[in-house]
């Protein structure tokens, strides 16, 4: 698979001198008979043979929406690809992600979740309880406040 190399940063400086070398032009679209010549070129050091795999890659990463898989490639789809891209690994460099910092394998943070969990599911039974059957005179009588003890 050369998925991977197209994006390296050694290939980015390559892909409008491989394309010009590939077409000739800028507005002449690759066409599958002239992509090997495209990928020898962009990817010097890639020594392996060429398949029709490592073809259809580049026609899914390079092709526009509507030409996805097919069998050219234009300028215009490899530059919006590659801004794609560098937007996509810009955006995955200053995403902040802080993690708990409690740590999920302690035994007495496993006791407090179920502790929770418990708690939660008394409540969910009990404050319907409370308000729909009234056992009680007032919220305050002692022994309706003796049930709310658990939470």
């Amino acid at each position: 698979s050369i998925k991977h190399l197209l994006y390296s940063d050694h290939a980015a400086e390559r892909y409008e001198d491989a394309y010009i070398h590939a077409v000739g032009d800028l507005k002449v679209p690759i066409k599958v008979d002239a992509m090997p010549k495209f990928i020898e070129y962009l990817l010097p050091d890639y020594t392996y043979r060429l398949s029709s795999r490592n073809i259809k890659e580049i026609t899914n990463a390079f092709g526009r929406d509507n030409q996805k898989g097919r069998d050219q490639i234009v300028w215009s789809g490899i530059r919006k690809a590659l801004e794609d891209y560098k937007k996509r690994q810009a955006d995955n460099e200053t995403d902040v992600f802080i993690g708990s910092a409690l740590n999920a394998s302690s035994r007495v943070y496993r006791h407090w979740v179920k502790f929770m969990g418990l708690l939660a599911a008394y409540h969910f039974v009990m404050v319907p309880g409370r308000i729909c059957f009234a056992p009680w005179n007032s919220y305050t009588d002692p022994a309706a406040l003796a049930v709310d003890v658990p939470a």
